[in-house]
């Protein structure tokens, strides 16, 4: 079931737009249609994904928490960030949301 996961997020996100603030260098972003989806922090290599991608694969492919963090954050390390250390929940959506769109 992990490939048949993988490639649903490569086919559904693998075409994230790269976004890195001016005044917060630490962060990369990539957003999806102006929704950020995965947020890199490169100073503690944690990664942040948007819960609502994380509650879906969790739900839909019936996996617990555990499950779905390892899949996710193999996805990240195979198409983003080869040095994440871990997977959080994503905060700060609408203030980077919002930083991302008053730049654009």
């Amino acid at each position: 079931m992990e490939k048949a996961i993988l490639l649903w997020l490569s086919k559904k996100y693998g075409n994230l737009q790269l976004f890195q603030h001016p005044k917060h260098s630490n962060n990369i972003l990539y957003f999806k249609e102006k929704k950020l989806i995965i947020n890199i922090n490169q100073y503690n290599k944690h990664i942040g994904i948007n819960m609502d991608i994380f509650n879906f694969i969790s739900t839909f492919f019936e996996l617990d928490y555990f499950e779905t963090d390892k899949v996710l954050h193999k996805w990240v390390k195979e198409n983003y960030f080869k040095e994440s250390k871990m997977i959080m929940s994503l905060t700060y959506i609408k203030y980077w949301e919002n930083e991302y769109n008053s730049i654009l």
